[in-house]
């Protein structure tokens, strides 16, 4: 895996693990999920989901990159959102 990939994989797990964890999601999903689900609480901390969601995510790099590259530029938009605070 190259550096610019390696990077989109830690972005994109970045932003999915923080959407899953702390918000409503679209229609509600992801807070459905958190109140719904059995899960363990992995829904409900960002740290802990990242290494599964880091796994899906290299997985994906290898067989669907543009997917990786779409969640990691929503990541991307974050960051510079949280910067222009």
């Amino acid at each position: 895996m190259s550096l610019p990939e390696a990077v989109g994989v830690g972005v994109a797990t970045y932003y999915a693990a923080l959407a899953i964890t702390r918000t409503h999601g679209l229609f509600g999903v992801f807070e459905w999920a958190r109140l719904h689900l059995p899960h363990g609480g992995l829904l409900e901390c960002h740290v802990c989901l990242s290494l599964w969601l880091a796994i899906v995510f290299y997985v994906l790099m290898l067989v669907a990159p543009p997917v990786v590259w779409i969640v990691a530029a929503a990541g991307l938009s974050v960051w510079f959102d949280r910067l222009s605070d």
